[in-house]
């Protein structure tokens, strides 16, 4: 799917994509982004990858979304927050170049589900860094 054509049919194929532009979007009136590397990068994405996938990641160039098992996780295209995760580990690579192991990995998730939830319900803080909302993720109250 891309723009100025018909939407797809494949559910998972227009939530990746509107999932895609609602992140676009948000860095680009927040931050004035262009994109992923603030050049105009294009956002790429492959749903259904794989058999019983249970996850979505950044692999450097695009997103990838697993279907989920039915059972634990369903589709991984219905989640903003895991689109605007996913997409601020492109922003991060391009920005910051933090790995994804040690204290350097510990950053790049956190900068990832932090500003995940910012971008899609807006409730984590506002651009000044007032307070609105709990964290993404709780360390004495994990999921």
């Amino acid at each position: 799917m891309s723009e100025h054509k018909p939407r797809s049919a494949d559910v998972e194929v227009a939530e990746a994509y509107d999932g895609a532009g609602t992140t676009f979007d948000f860095y680009a009136q927040v931050f004035g982004r262009q994109s992923i590397d603030n050049r105009g990068m294009r956002i790429d994405s492959t749903v259904h990858y794989g058999s019983r996938f249970d996850n979505a990641l950044w692999n450097g160039r695009e997103i990838v979304y697993g279907d989920g098992d039915g059972r634990i996780f369903l589709r991984f295209t219905g989640s903003v927050d895991v689109i605007g995760h996913e997409l601020t580990h492109g922003v991060t690579q391009y920005t910051a170049a933090l790995g994804y192991s040690g204290q350097n990995g510990a950053l790049n998730e956190h900068i990832s589900d932090a500003f995940a939830r910012w971008s899609s319900s807006g409730s984590l803080a506002t651009p000044r860094g007032r307070r609105t909302g709990s964290s993404a993720r709780s360390c004495s109250a994990p999921l």
